[in-house]
């Protein structure tokens, strides 16, 4: 099956249709309550746009899950050239991260992880050149001469890289926060010159702060917040949206701890901290079990050789420090997964390929971490082959909270019977988490619903008299919808995700 085919996901169907409204009204406003950073509906926009698409009724899903596609994309062109930067290797290292079914599933979700994936590697790669570029030669101490561009530049480019992640999503954070605690053990070692091994002591020159360090500094974060803002502000049309971005962190603060009242729903994503563990640290179904086992085989084999260099500690430290902030906060989704295990696949690459001066390049434990590295990314091959056969399967671990295919097969039924009478409508009376994605796969029928929250709202239809076409209700209260309407004779029931099911009466 083609992994565009997928049911649309809820969320997905739900970023859709800010997209709508985006190519509708031309602005965006941002929520923090219900959406995310702007970025995904700004890069996705244009393309609809050159398609003819100018509205939610003639959205295109296949060009929606082609922007991310883009993206997972480029994320793999940042991470090669980090790669060839770092172990002199642009391909090889990077098929753990061109194989992980993780991101061959989402790679086609049109949500935000995939793009604040790719702009965070970009962020990894950029950071690679500034510090290359500010870099002493081992041997006469000059600042190396490894790129045309300027210290500064690199430090533009990795403020801009940043500030779009910062504007993707607001999980943001926590890949911040990972990187500078994964960061600080090198600035500490660098500041009491503590001899890790003799291959260390040479790389860690590479963090001297350059001359006009403070005035990258200025240029990193001005590029960043300028970035960032420009984006919430509706291209700097609205400033409202940065209002609401100030107010975000209260909102989040509630959201990561579950509150029902920071997002519709949020309840259902509570789950303990060892839930990654369980679910997306599987052995099959695509699964990270191979690649968690393949990193840590590849660390502990730097740690028992003392060859860790500035760049395998930190490719180590950050998708274990990532990933333990996200486990320590209660919501959690799959989804939240992807950055994680991105930088453990190209963690993987460069602890297998990295070289240090006390490296023999055909010794034993550099042949077991390529041989290693070839298992893995054979295996996850195989995973992403199953997940293409059946991506609406439910046993795959990054399918969650999904919508039933029989989703869009309840709007085509809502389609037929709207199509009997021209000026009949549709009433659908469910709670707002059970709804999604029947707007979308009903989205050029949208100006003919009318959407209520509970069943209170049709008892008001009855009263006033109207009597729509069709109701859709949650099969527990179908039994009260046709002493309200009795011309509704016909009834039938649909699932819109696993043990949520509905019924139609027409």
């Amino acid at each position: 099956m083609n992994p565009f085919s997928r049911t649309f996901h809820p969320d997905e169907a739900n970023q859709a249709f800010t997209v709508g409204k985006l190519l509708e009204t031309g602005h965006y406003v941002y929520n923090p309550t219900d959406h995310h950073g702007p970025t995904l509906y700004y890069a996705a926009a244009p393309l609809q746009k050159a398609f003819g698409h100018s509205d939610c009724a003639t959205l295109d899903g296949n060009l929606l899950r082609a922007t991310p596609l883009v993206f997972a994309a480029l994320t793999l062109v940042f991470a090669a050239l980090a790669c060839k930067r770092l172990v002199g290797k642009a391909i090889l290292p990077i098929l753990p991260l061109a194989t992980l079914p993780c991101l061959f599933f989402y790679a086609t979700d049109f949500i935000q992880e995939t793009l604040l994936g790719c702009f965070l590697m970009a962020g990894f790669y950029f950071a690679v050149r500034y510090v290359q570029t500010t870099a002493p030669d081992r041997r006469s101490g000059a600042l190396a001469a490894s790129s045309r561009l300027k210290p500064g530049t690199w430090a533009i480019f990795l403020g801009i890289a940043l500030g779009l992640a910062a504007a993707t999503k607001e999980t943001c954070v926590l890949s911040f926060a990972a990187a500078a605690l994964a960061l600080l053990p090198l600035l500490l070692v660098k500041r009491q010159q503590a001899p890790l091994s003799r291959a260390v002591r040479p790389e860690l020159r590479r963090f001297a702060l350059p001359p006009h360090v403070s005035q990258h500094v200025v240029l990193f974060f001005v590029s960043a917040a300028a970035t960032t803002l420009f984006l919430y502000a509706d291209l700097g049309r609205d400033f409202s949206g940065v209002q609401s971005l100030l107010a975000a962190p209260l909102a989040y603060w509630h959201r990561a701890g579950g509150s029902a009242a920071a997002s519709a729903g949020a309840a259902w994503h509570v789950h303990p901290w060892h839930w990654y563990f369980t679910r997306c640290f599987t052995a099959e179904n695509g699964g990270a079990a191979f690649l968690a086992g393949a990193f840590a085989i590849l660390a502990v084999l730097r740690f028992v050789r003392r060859r860790f260099t500035p760049a395998t500690t930190f490719a180590v430290l950050y998708p274990v420090i990532l990933l333990a902030l996200y486990s320590a906060i209660p919501y959690k989704t799959p989804w939240c997964m992807l950055t994680v295990l991105e930088a453990m696949a190209v963690a993987c690459g460069i602890l297998a390929f990295t070289q240090t001066p006390d490296d023999d390049a055909g010794d034993r434990a550099s042949r077991i971490g390529m041989l290693l590295l070839a298992v893995l990314s054979a295996e996850q091959l195989l995973m992403c082959q199953t997940i293409a056969r059946d991506p609406d399967a439910a046993k795959i671990p990054w399918n969650y909270a999904h919508a039933s295919p029989q989703a869009r097969e309840l709007a085509e039924a809502a389609d037929k019977v709207l199509q009997t009478n021209a000026d009949g409508f549709l009433a659908v009376a469910l709670p707002p988490e059970n709804t999604w994605p029947f707007p979308w796969y009903n989205r050029a029928n949208e100006k003919r619903t009318g959407y209520w929250t509970t069943f209170e709202g049709l008892e008001d239809l009855a009263k006033r008299g109207e009597k729509p076409l069709a109701v859709i209700v949650p099969a527990e209260e179908g039994h009260l919808v046709q002493p309200l309407f009795p011309h509704l004779k016909n009834t039938k029931r649909f699932e819109m995700r696993p043990k949520v099911r509905v019924r139609i009466f027409w």
